[in-house]
């Protein structure tokens, strides 16, 4: 992978690990910059908030990488222009070469709102960045967390990485309670390793491809 900055926009605290956690793997095994922007930093709760916070600082420490809580509270109307300007002040300040993001048929509705407003922060980004230096963003990339996409056209293979993505996955104990999400995910990337010919694997979607 030629890109040396990468941004993983999750819409919530696990959702960049469900999602992307073996391509991150792999770009960090790759020595490339990482960094995560969590959009839906607050919880409904106080409590869980805190929680969801602390397990999210566990991961950044462990993997050795910035994750940038943002102060939105989940499930919540917010106004949308207050929400790209803040995520479009974290493209211009990392300024990445590659970003992901959910796609836009995610059935939850935080998830489908967080491509709407990185849509529109990337539109302003690349607008702002013109003329001035290098484009910000050159490839953009949708990935799927409780909605498989319906088409892909770049894949990563994580077979090597799937042992470590279910263990950071287990590092998110609080979501554990409801769902079993290391059986769900490994299933997932399973069937995608299937459909790609290797064990496990992780599929986007290249916007523009």
């Amino acid at each position: 992978m030629p890109n040396d900055k990468h941004l993983f926009i999750a819409p919530h605290i696990d959702d960049e690990i469900i999602g992307c956690g073996g391509l991150i793997l792999k770009l960090l095994s790759l020595q490339k910059k990482v960094k995560v922007v969590v959009v839906f930093g607050n919880s409904i709760s106080k409590e869980e908030t805190l929680i969801r916070r602390q397990e999210a600082e566990d991961i950044s420490k462990y993997l050795g990488i910035e994750y940038i809580i943002l102060d939105f509270e989940e499930r919540k109307t917010i106004h949308f222009d207050v929400m790209v300007n803040e995520l479009l002040k974290v493209i211009l300040d990392f300024y990445p070469d590659s970003i992901y993001y959910p796609h836009s048929k995610e059935s939850d509705f935080d998830h489908s709102l967080v491509n709407d407003v990185t849509n529109r922060a990337c539109f302003l980004a690349e607008n702002y960045s013109r003329g001035i230096k290098s484009n910000v963003i050159s490839k953009r990339y949708l990935y799927e967390v409780w909605t498989p996409l319906e088409e892909f056209n770049f894949h990563i293979n994580i077979t090597n990485f799937i042992g470590e993505k279910k263990k950071l996955i287990a590092k998110y104990k609080s979501q554990q309670r409801n769902s079993n999400l290391i059986n769900g995910t490994e299933g997932l990337n399973a069937y995608r390793g299937m459909q790609v010919g290797v064990d496990f694997a992780e599929v986007y979607k290249l916007k523009g491809y």
